[in-house]
């Protein structure tokens, strides 16, 4: 006949008893048990964020249009009338021009906008082809920072270095600013024709 154990502590690997163990074992189970349910309620959580953002992009795309409400979008480019060729040295030669761009939505209001902008210089010959002078991209972080607010109004500047010598016989170029809105995708254009010396 085998001797009974109840109530007996055995060593196990002489550091450990069997009670010990299975309080160990049982206290792990619990901890384990805890974090599981922890990290459900988070679960549970997060999917109650995702639906709650489900539900509130199905009603805004559900959600009757405004009557009467016009979003304001760049409609049209304008150069401010202290747009020209500027003498940046004194020589009486002009060494830059230095466009004030205004970009304004369909009602003429002046915005911001984000895109690219190209800026040119175009000489038309006698025999009326265009050869184009000189040319700058700002891109969309440089047009971004050519956004002034100050004394000499609300526009972009934009500045296009010409070169050193111009054909034979100019007097005059097109300045012609074409811009690709990022938001719409629309390209819109200006041109003037100025007079420059050089």
């Amino acid at each position: 006949m085998l001797p009974s154990t109840t109530g007996c502590q055995i060593t196990v690997g002489g550091e450990r008893t069997v009670g010990q163990e299975n309080d160990r074992l049982r206290a792990e189970n619990l901890s384990l048990r805890r974090q599981n349910r922890q990290l459900q309620e988070q679960v549970d959580a997060r999917d109650d964020q995702v639906q709650g953002l489900r539900e509130r992009i199905s009603t805004a795309q559900d959600a009757p249009a405004i009557e009467g409400v016009d979003p304001p979008q760049v409609a049209r480019l304008s150069f401010s009338r202290i747009s020209g060729p500027v003498d940046l040295d004194g020589d009486d030669r002009h060494d830059v021009i230095r466009i004030y761009l205004q970009t304004q939505d369909q009602h003429g209001r002046i915005l911001p906008v984000a895109g690219r902008a190209t800026v040119r210089a175009i000489h038309l010959t006698d025999e009326g082809e265009s050869q184009i002078i000189a040319m700058r991209v700002y891109e969309p972080a440089e047009l971004d920072a050519a956004w002034r607010h100050n004394f000499t109004g609300i526009h972009y500047t934009l500045e296009l270095p010409l070169p050193e010598t111009l054909p034979t016989g100019t007097t005059e170029l097109t300045v012609h600013v074409s811009l690709l809105e990022a938001q719409t995708g629309a390209r819109l254009t200006r041109q003037e024709a100025m007079t420059v010396r050089r």
